[in-house]
């Protein structure tokens, strides 16, 4: 039986995992705490209006700062820029609810916030390497054939 920790990165690309611990890091140290606080309210913002459009200057404003000074703060901090962030986010959300629900490919793109399915499943070629389609699938067929194996 697998633990909660690997609960929490099921699904995780390895960028996600490795901003995960830095950022984690990051809110551990004492300086700047305030910046950090401020960027957290921020990744809370994505994490919950993923199925909406999430715009770098509604973020920046949740920090009170300029759309390109928060750019360059989310960058330094996370390791990439924001709009690269909120694509990585759409696509695990996606890669869970593919797993999780039996809603259709086209509803979960929009549920992620991408209304455009050729767009949704382009960006989750990239970044997977199967369509989310084939994800689903292999998902189910690793999962089955681990349960045969068990019995």
């Amino acid at each position: 039986m697998k633990g909660f920790s690997d609960f929490r990165n099921y699904g995780k690309t390895e960028k996600s995992r490795q901003f995960s611990v830095q950022y984690e890091e990051c809110l551990l140290l004492p300086e700047a705490n305030s910046l950090y606080e401020k960027l957290d309210v921020a990744i809370q913002h994505i994490n919950k209006h993923l199925d909406r459009r999430i715009s770098v200057s509604t973020l920046a404003d949740l920090m009170c700062i300029t759309p390109d000074h928060f750019s360059k703060v989310f960058k330094r901090i996370v390791g990439m820029p924001p709009c690269e962030y909120i694509q990585m986010k759409r696509i695990e959300r996606a890669q869970t609810l593919l797993l999780t629900s039996h809603m259709s490919i086209i509803e979960i793109a929009e549920k992620v916030g991408i209304s455009n399915l050729s767009q949704f499943s382009r960006l989750f070629s990239k970044m997977v390497r199967c369509s989310p389609r084939e994800y689903r699938l292999k998902q189910f067929n690793a999962l089955k054939s681990k349960n045969y194996s068990m019995q």
